[in-house]
């Protein structure tokens, strides 16, 4: 009870206090833009006409993974919450992140019947720059 006095949760965007740990202010909430189809069937960006496979990008290149999917559009707003979660320290916005992709993406995955979803490991010079690894909190 003290700790939450002292140190009220805050928007993951913009900082202000708000009721609950790893969420957003209405505000910000509204500023954040969902990914819509058509998407790329490799990296899950937008495309531009139904029935296009692949993004300009993954049609030019090869990628290392077999498909990758995102939520929301990278913003200003995700940027400085990546950002936050990356080199801030801001747990609370990989608890956000977490949640809304478990919301997001929870049914897709459970019809996948995967055993379980494992973050990328950081390589250790990552891992002690930033003292945690973010995907993991993410996952």
């Amino acid at each position: 009870m003290l700790r939450k006095l002292l140190f009220p949760a805050r928007c993951c965007g913009c900082g202000i206090i708000v009721k609950e740990e790893g969420s957003v202010c209405q505000r910000c909430r509204k500023q954040l833009r969902f990914i819509r189809e058509p998407i790329c069937i490799r990296c899950g960006k937008t495309v531009a006409e139904q029935g296009q496979t692949f993004c300009y990008d993954c049609g030019k290149r090869e990628h290392y993974f077999v498909q990758n999917r995102g939520l929301f559009e990278y913003s200003d707003l995700m940027k400085k919450m990546i950002y936050a979660l990356k080199y801030q320290h801001n747990r609370d916005a990989g608890i956000f992140l977490g949640k809304e992709l478990a919301g997001g993406y929870g049914g897709y995955l459970r019809a996948l019947k995967l055993d379980g979803i494992v973050p990328v490991p950081l390589a250790e010079k990552r891992l002690r720059e930033r003292g945690y690894n973010q995907a993991a909190v993410i996952a």
